[in-house]
């Protein structure tokens, strides 16, 4: 036999046109990863604005009163600021009607002895409440989250 000297042009070329196919891939690619990395950023700036525009604080108070009767609550009996809505429910999760006059809100009579007023600066359902009487109630608890 005779000398035989081994060759590594192949092991090389062949190396480089691994590392030539590889960049192909990247360039071929870059475009939808750019892309992704976009929606990503838009979607995360959406979340943020969406949050700050559709959260607010809620101040929820639990009022007993005698049954029956109409009731009126101050907004500076609760130390709540002026300007909110409000909306008054009792024990089953019923509307009970009120209104504001002024800085005052006027809740109709219900036959439940306790109520929950939610205040927020997000707007609630209207609805009314007329009497002529209106008696205070005891608050029970303010709550703000």
């Amino acid at each position: 036999m005779k000398n035989k000297r081994g060759s590594h042009v192949g092991v090389i070329a062949s190396f480089g046109v691994f590392v030539l196919f590889l960049v192909a891939i990247y360039f071929i690619a870059e475009p939808v990863i750019t892309v992704q990395r976009d929606k990503q950023n838009m979607l995360e700036y959406l979340e943020t604005n969406l949050i700050k525009e559709f959260s607010s604080n809620l101040t929820t108070a639990i009022v007993s009163s005698t049954g029956g009767s109409c009731l009126e609550v101050a907004n500076s009996a609760l130390e709540i600021s002026d300007g909110l809505n409000a909306i008054v429910k009792d024990a089953n999760n019923n509307v009970i009607g009120s209104q504001f006059s002024g800085n005052t809100l006027h809740i109709g009579s219900s036959s439940e002895q306790i109520l929950w007023i939610y205040y927020s600066e997000v707007e609630f359902s209207s609805s009314s409440a007329s009497c002529e009487n209106y008696e205070p109630p005891t608050i029970e608890s303010v709550r703000s989250s």
